[in-house]
C-alpha cells in the first residue's frame, strides 16, 4: 500500500526525535542517580536501540513499495 508506505517515511524524523528523547530522558536520569534507571539501565539502552533498528529495516521495506511504477 502505498499510502501506507508514505505514511511510514513521513513519520521516520518523528520517530527518530521521540528516540533521541527518550535516550536522553533516561541518560538525565543516570545522571540523577535514580536507582531504578541504574538497575535497568542496560535494558532500557537495548530496548531503544532494537526500536531504532526495527525503525531502520520498516523505513528499508517502504522504498521498493514506493518505486514502484
Amino acid at each position: 500500500d502505498r499510502t501506507l508506505a508514505q505514511e511510514v517515511l513521513d513519520q521516520r524524523p518523528v520517530v527518530r526525535q521521540r528516540e533521541r528523547d527518550l535516550r536522553e530522558s533516561h541518560l538525565a536520569r543516570l545522571r540523577a542517580g535514580l536507582a531504578e534507571s541504574l538497575e535497568t539501565s542496560e535494558i532500557h539502552l537495548d530496548v531503544l536501540t532494537n526500536l531504532k533498528r526495527i525503525s531502520s529495516h520498516v523505513t528499508a521495506l517502504v522504498f521498493p513499495i514506493l518505486e514502484e511504477v
